[in-house]
C-alpha cells in the first residue's frame, strides 16, 4: 500500500486542468505531476543524511519517465570533495566512472541527481539552480534528515526564466 508524502501548495489559478502551475515557496509547482519511489530507496536515503549530518551526499537517481510520472528504483553515489564550504563539488573522474557504470554496465537510466542538505534545507540553493540546469529537463532529490523533496527543472521558454517545479512524492 503506497505511503502519500505530498508537499501542500496554494493554489494561484482557477484553472485546474493538468497543466495548473501552483504557487509553492517562489518555486512552482505542477499539478498531476509524482514521483514515485520505491520504499527501500526512500529509507536508505534518509538513512544516508542522517548518518552524515556535517557532509553533503550525493549520487545519481535511477529510474525512468513515464505519462509525466518519474519513478525512482535506485540510487548510487559518486565521489566528491567534501568540506564545510563545499556545498556540491564532484570529482569527475569518480562522477563519469559511476555515470558509465550505470548506463553501460548496469544499462539503467539515470534520471537526475540527489543530494543532501544535512542543515534540513528544503530549498533550492543558487548551485542547486546551476546543477539542475546543467543537468538538463531532469530531476534533483534534495534530502534532508526528514524529507525527500523532488524537484524538476524545465528549460527556459523564449523570454522566460527557467522553471523549477516542485514535485508531490508516492512511496511505494
Amino acid at each position: 500500500m503506497p505511503i502519500k508524502v505530498s508537499h501542500k501548495a496554494e493554489q494561484k489559478s482557477n484553472n485546474l486542468n493538468e497543466e495548473t502551475q501552483l504557487s509553492y515557496n517562489g518555486i512552482l509547482k505542477m499539478a498531476n505531476r509524482i514521483v514515485y519511489i520505491k520504499s527501500k530507496v526512500y529509507e536508505d536515503l534518509l538513512k544516508l543524511a542522517k548518518k552524515y549530518p556535517s557532509r553533503i551526499i550525493c549520487g545519481f537517481i535511477i529510474g525512468y519517465k513515464e505519462n509525466n510520472c518519474f519513478y525512482i528504483e535506485d540510487f548510487h553515489l559518486f565521489p566528491a570533495h567534501v568540506g564545510p564550504k563545499i556545498h556540491f563539488k564532484p570529482i569527475w573522474k569518480g562522477y563519469y566512472d559511476a555515470k558509465d557504470y550505470i548506463t553501460k554496465f548496469m544499462c539503467k537510466e539515470i534520471i537526475g541527481e540527489f543530494h543532501t542538505h544535512p542543515d534540513g534545507n528544503k530549498e533550492l540553493t543558487e548551485k542547486d539552480k546551476q546543477i539542475l540546469k546543467w543537468l538538463g529537463a531532469k530531476i534533483m532529490v534534495l534530502v534532508t534528515p526528514e524529507d525527500i523533496i523532488p524537484i524538476e527543472y524545465i528549460s527556459p521558454q523564449k523570454n522566460q526564466p527557467a522553471t523549477y517545479n516542485k514535485l508531490d512524492i508516492d512511496v511505494i
